[in-house]
């Protein structure tokens, strides 16, 4: 599996800028958490990349490689404790869940608070079935505060403190599995279809997904500057420029456009020719001969 990972990570590091910032994007944050700010940024990023705008700011380092080379040492994940809760339901704000290395049973009355733990551990982690973490409606009117918890795991690594934000993806609990009420009318009465990809080829689905996002909200921004041209009124007669330009588009002909560009020997004798009437014309006054005979006809 490193293998595959680390041939991505090579393969992305061929691509333009803003595409790999893009991957980076999507494996910080996964690709359905990315905001209008994310998109405008990779647009720029484009734009700085065909040479259309200058670069407007130092681009961060990529990190990609990185993610993926921690993601990939397959070590075991251990869940610990759930605390520091903030707004979760009506959850006690000190309040700490801790597991033990075997089974850990949660028991009490209704509305004790035991769904709101597996309701938050449900959206942070992997789960089948539609689930919110909802605020505590018991608090009174204020600053809006976002549902958050602190998650402490166990890895190879040693202890980690993860900072759980509501309607958020937390890649390091994807390999935590959650099977609650909500997980469980999915699989009784949807379908389950069985599939596997090997990890890190989903990147690449969602890397084609969020560049095109990015192409179609750039065209969107060219839109009002793709209007048709004024070029026609310039061009007189029915010779062949004018009729190129007449059905002239957002993409013409160029090698058809550059040999109408270049000028015949033909065309340079005609225009040598031309040079020399109008040099002849001018030395011979033709105002002041002209000027005489009016002045007889009067």
């Amino acid at each position: 599996m490193a293998g595959l990972l680390n041939e991505l990570s090579q393969w992305a590091k061929t691509l333009p800028y803003w595409e790999q910032g893009a991957l980076d994007k999507i494996v910080t944050k996964g690709s359905a958490m990315l905001t209008d700010t994310d998109y405008e940024e990779l647009i720029q990023y484009l734009l700085e990349d065909v040479k259309v705008q200058p670069p407007i700011q130092t681009r961060p380092a990529i990190q990609f490689s990185q993610n993926d080379e921690q993601e990939s040492d397959g070590q075991p994940l251990l869940l610990l404790e759930i605390t520091n809760l903030q707004n979760v339901n009506a959850l006690a704000t000190g309040q700490t869940l801790s597991f033990g290395e075997g089974l850990t049973v949660l028991f009490g009355a209704n509305g004790s608070g035991k769904y709101g733990y597996a309701r938050l551990l449900g959206c942070a982690s992997f789960s089948r079935g539609d689930r919110e973490v909802l605020p505590d409606v018991s608090r009174p009117p204020g600053p809006a505060v976002s549902p958050s918890a602190d998650i402490h795991v166990l890895d190879g690594e040693g202890h980690k403190t993860i900072h759980y934000q509501a309607d958020t993806q937390c890649r390091e609990l994807a390999s935590i599995y959650v099977f609650d009420s909500a997980s469980v009318q999915i699989h009784l009465t949807k379908e389950n279809n069985l599939s596997f990809s090997p990890h890190g080829l989903s990147y690449l689905t969602a890397l084609s997904e969020v560049t095109d996002r990015c192409r179609q909200r750039l065209k969107e921004k060219l839109r009002p500057f793709l209007g048709s041209h004024c070029f026609g009124p310039v061009f007189h007669g029915d010779s062949e420029v004018s009729k190129f330009i007449a059905v002239l588009d957002t993409k013409p002909e160029l090698k058809a456009l550059e040999k109408l560009a270049n000028i015949t020997p033909e065309e340079k004798l005609r225009l040598e020719s031309l040079t020399v009437e109008i040099a002849t014309l001018i030395s011979e006054d033709i105002a002041k001969k002209v000027a005489p005979s009016k002045v007889r006809d009067q």
